[in-house]
């Protein structure tokens, strides 16, 4: 059992939400983030950053929970799966660079978790430890 130190209650929760929209269930692939509990995988991941960077996740959770309340009315993990997704893809193409660096962070985090996945991975045609031939590198 992994011990959250990142994503432990309300942040695990936004975040949840988050991947769920970026990767939804009944999207391009079979299954969604929902369908797996990624957020031990993405706890490993941002252990693997600098303290910094560390500190910042949590911002960004709050960031995304708390500004979608200006734009849709509701607090992220409130807005239903349309408009969550719409409020992330108008961060994509906001005029703010921050805005459109936080959401290709959380993307970044929510793909390299999801596919980290060996039954996620094969759905693009990836094998993990199969990317190089016998001679290694």
């Amino acid at each position: 059992m992994i011990n959250y130190k990142i994503l432990k209650g309300r942040n695990g929760e936004i975040l949840h939400a988050i991947m769920n929209t970026i990767i939804p269930q009944g999207g391009p692939f079979k299954s969604g983030a929902g369908d797996y509990d990624l957020l031990q995988t993405a706890e490993l991941i941002l252990k693997s950053f600098d303290k910094i960077t560390r500190l910042i996740i949590p911002m960004m959770l709050k960031y995304i929970q708390y500004s979608s309340f200006f734009k849709k009315g509701k607090t992220f993990t409130k807005l239903s799966l349309d408009k969550a997704s719409q409020y992330l893809e108008s961060m994509e193409k906001s005029r703010f660079y921050y805005r459109r660096s936080i959401i290709f962070f959380l993307k970044f985090l929510t793909v390299s978790s999801f596919f980290d996945i060996d039954e996620t991975a094969l759905q693009i045609g990836y094998s993990h430890g199969n990317c190089f031939d016998k001679k290694g590198l």
